[in-house]
């Protein structure tokens, strides 16, 4: 077993009008159903979700550790910058 030569942190937020499949895309990246989703019409996600898991890597020198911190947000229907601004200054 080879040493961790390497942590990495990440942090992704994903954004977009609602039931355009955000919480899907975030499934779909960390390979399983932690994020609720629907088929319908109706939003599921009312409020910033965090999500948070490690994954291993292998390099010729070494193992690499890293963690992915995944916001999933309510859907925002206007995009104006002083909109966009304050929502992210909530996260």
């Amino acid at each position: 077993l080879l040493d961790i030569i390497m942590n990495q942190s990440y942090t992704l937020t994903v954004c977009g009008t609602s039931r355009v499949g955000k919480s899907t895309l975030i499934n779909a990246l960390i390979g399983k159903e932690i994020a609720k989703t629907s088929s319908s019409l109706q939003s599921c996600t009312a409020v910033l979700q965090k999500y948070v898991f490690e994954r291993y890597g292998e390099t010729s020198t070494g193992r690499i550790k890293y963690q992915m911190e995944i916001w999933d947000t309510p859907g925002v229907e206007t995009w104006s910058e002083d909109e966009v601004r304050s929502f992210f200054s909530t996260i």
